[in-house]
């Protein structure tokens, strides 16, 4: 591997380890339907960083709130620690070795729910008044995304390793999926759809 995809390896997988602050409110915008995907393929670890805006995969995009949102969040959270409900890697005979993602937005609902049930009496007397300041929070919070994070070990780095890409029909809002790749060979980028959700590493 040549000096230069050797740097760009290490820069591309640098980008998941300064992504920690996944599913945060960001200050960059968003494209509702549109999601990216980061890969860096280093001799026999393959690292893959799947980002999403939240109103594609929850239909929602502020801290969940009401136990129809707790629960929405807690189901997709465990779909995406399941590599394998979101994606299909061929060849290379790829094993997972790390997962994270981001379960920041379930804590925070959480607390919230707990605030809610030790809520008082006199407090209650202002129900109304604390929805209209709460709904108007929740307008006015940045929009999230839910990013994970997979490393797998490729036993076999020779075989030729194609993607898969199942999210589309797992989630239909999502409508693209920009990636960006960098293997021990080359590096590219290439957009994704429903009808091309598949592409080789090179």
């Amino acid at each position: 591997m040549t000096n230069i995809h050797c740097c760009c390896v290490i820069l591309l997988s640098s980008v998941f380890y300064c992504s920690l602050s996944f599913s945060k409110p960001v200050n960059s915008p968003h494209v509702h339907g549109t999601s990216n995907l980061n890969i860096a393929l280093d001799k026999n670890v393959l690292q893959m960083n799947f980002i999403a805006p939240l109103m594609d995969i929850a239909g929602f995009e502020t801290t969940p709130s009401t136990e129809a949102e707790i629960n929405t969040m807690q189901n997709i959270l465990a779909l995406f620690r399941k590599p394998e409900n979101t994606l299909s890697i061929l060849g290379g005979s790829c094993k997972v070795k790390k997962v994270e993602v981001n379960d920041e937005l379930i804590l925070t609902s959480s607390k919230l729910k707990h605030s809610q049930i030790n809520q008082t009496s006199h407090e209650h007397e202002h129900e109304h008044e604390h929805e209209h300041e709460h709904e108007h929070d929740r307008k006015n919070k940045i929009h999230s995304e839910l990013n994970s994070q997979y490393e797998f070990f490729c036993a076999e780095i020779n075989d030729v390793i194609k993607i898969k890409m199942l999210i589309f029909d797992v989630f239909p809002s999502i409508k693209k999926i920009n990636v960006q790749w960098v293997s021990n060979t080359g590096q590219g980028q290439l957009t994704l759809s429903k009808k091309e959700n598949e592409f080789r590493l090179k």
